[in-house]
């Protein structure tokens, strides 16, 4: 049995909810208080989407009787708290969204995605994460992630999307700036956000090593600093690049008008000077440029 209730607007606590049900969609509503312990009587659930709501507290321990569990999604809430760590013995799961514990990689080496947005979170990326070789999504957007972004992320090689903003990830010298370095390993990566972070000083020129299939590349709201990023000019295939409310200067470069896919650009906020490019015009997609 599937139950699909996402965007209903729904409010109240948790429903009650059929025995025998294997996947329940509650997306997009106003439902508040707690997960009830009593949804871990459904063994026959197999995925479970509650983002969107208005959850609290943490996700409950018997949730680890769920073993044919596979996708457990419910960023956009307000859950808080430690990740309780016997979910990590459902070893089906390949979708999932709470706080992240160290050792999650070393406990669910098959997880695809993981979706931690829009929550109260905190902590370091767990070194772990690496043992799960098949991530191809990573989103712990708007949370209070802190620390750097280690440097072995580039062993996540099968990733395409890699969300990092609005967290307070931090680098400011050369070692912190490594994982840009990695990231090349990443040969898939299509999507990378690490806006409204902490990064500091100049952006090192392996940002131009980063994926060919790359289209969106997202920087702004930091305190980056130094000329225009030189490597962007190798990212052949954007087509959206923020590079807003940096400390950036200089001059934009001609070479920005021959990355002919972009559709959008946006360098408000910076401390850039001399004239626009007019190689700029080559730029026949482009529909937005913010300076």
């Amino acid at each position: 049995m599937v139950l699909r209730l996402g965007k209903n607007n729904l409010a109240g606590q948790f429903p009650s909810l059929p025995s025998h049900l294997q996947e329940l969609h509650l997306s997009h509503n106003d439902l508040i208080g707690t997960i009830p312990s009593s949804l871990a009587n459904i063994t026959t659930l197999r995925m479970l989407i509650f983002a969107f709501n208005n959850i609290e507290g943490n996700l409950p321990n018997d949730l680890a009787k769920l073993h044919k569990l596979q996708f457990l999604y419910g960023a956009a809430n307000k859950l808080t708290g430690a990740f309780p760590h016997a979910i990590l013995n459902m070893s089906a799961l390949n979708g999932l969204g709470g706080e992240v514990p160290s050792d999650l990689g070393n406990h669910l080496p098959d997880l695809q995605l993981l979706q931690l947005a829009i929550n109260f979170f905190h902590g370091h990326i767990p070194y772990s994460l690496i043992n799960a070789s098949k991530p191809y999504e990573i989103d712990i957007s708007s949370n209070n992630f802190t620390g750097v972004v280690h440097s072995a992320i580039g062993k996540l090689t099968k990733l395409s999307y890699l969300n990092l903003e609005f967290n307070q990830f931090h680098a400011r010298n050369k070692q912190e700036w490594e994982f840009m370095s990695s990231l090349a390993n990443c040969t898939e990566l299509q999507i990378f956000s690490m806006k409204g972070n902490r990064l500091q000083g100049n952006i090192p020129s392996s940002l131009g090593n980063l994926s060919d299939q790359l289209q969106h590349l997202f920087l702004g709201t930091n305190k980056l600093s130094g000329g225009f990023p030189s490597g962007i000019e190798n990212l052949r295939g954007l087509f959206s690049l923020g590079l807003e409310e940096n400390q950036f200067t200089g001059v934009f470069p001609e070479w920005l008008g021959t990355l002919h896919n972009l559709q959008g650009i946006e360098l408000a906020n910076n401390s850039f000077t001399g004239v626009i490019p007019s190689s700029l015009t080559n730029l026949s997609q482009l529909t937005e440029l913010l300076l």
